[in-house]
């Protein structure tokens, strides 16, 4: 933090270590890196990819206002602190300079972990001709959005798929939010883990037994099905479509 006279310096686009130019001007002080820490701070959070070379470019400018927004819009909630009302204007002011600070503290992060993931990848993974998917113009119609936690999960039912014969038809993976949901929410889970893109919801294809809900319900699905199931399970992919108690999976948040 840049305090001359008593006042803090607040950084803003222009700004660079490197010519110990700070707050808009050029400064008469020792060498620092007041916008590398900046740029640490905001990839701490994940709101800021790029490299950290102490020169407050456009980027830096784009990645402090997303998280400027984020703190005024929906808040450091998991800590309760509110106290962000500032406007998303790209300048590091005293009031951006103690709320980064405390995501920080917090190791909260201002985005998630969501991965797109070609349906090509997988031999035995499909999108389902019904596949809900979200409308974003980065997401191509090949493709499906989940949680990287769930990507070599993913991956070890594609294997176990492959093994018993069968197809697993994609029906949805990621859920907007206010959407309704409907379905098992899977102990000890309190919420939809499609928000979070912890969940897929499938069927299992054996042939032309397409092992839907309403057939695990009638208690018709078929022999590879079960044992597909037992398989993912004894790996602690915890499945609704029995409507049981589940075992607890390491990578669930509730």
């Amino acid at each position: 933090m840049l305090i001359l006279d008593g006042n803090y310096i607040a950084l803003r686009q222009g700004d660079s270590d490197t010519r110990k130019t700070w707050g808009g001007e050029p400064r008469n002080t020792e060498k620092a890196d007041y916008v590398k820490q900046l740029q640490e701070k905001l990839s701490a959070v994940k709101a800021y990819s790029g490299e950290s070379d102490g020169e407050f470019g456009p980027n830096t400018a784009k990645a402090l206002r997303f998280f400027q927004w984020t703190a005024k819009e929906i808040g450091l909630e998991s800590c309760s602190i509110y106290s962000f009302n500032m406007s998303p204007t790209g300048v590091y002011d005293i009031n951006s300079y103690k709320e980064l600070d405390k995501w920080v503290s917090h190791k909260a992060v201002v985005g998630g972990d969501l991965v797109r993931i070609k349906e090509s990848s997988f031999s035995n993974i499909e999108l389902g001709p019904y596949f809900k998917k979200i409308e974003h113009p980065n997401i191509n119609d090949n493709e499906f959005v989940v949680s990287l936690a769930l990507a070599p999960h993913l991956v070890n039912m594609n294997k176990e798929a492959k093994k018993y014969g069968i197809i697993i038809k994609l029906n949805q993976t990621l859920r907007l939010v206010n959407t309704v949901v409907s379905g098992s929410v899977v102990t000890p889970a309190k919420k939809s883990q499609h928000f979070i893109g912890h969940a897929i919801d499938c069927n299992l294809m054996d042939g032309d037994n397409w092992n839907s809900s309403a057939t695990f319900s009638q208690g018709k699905e078929s022999e590879n099905a079960k044992k597909f199931i037992a398989s993912v399970k004894a790996q602690l992919i915890r499945w609704g479509g029995d409507f049981q108690t589940l075992l607890e999976s390491k990578d669930d948040h509730q």
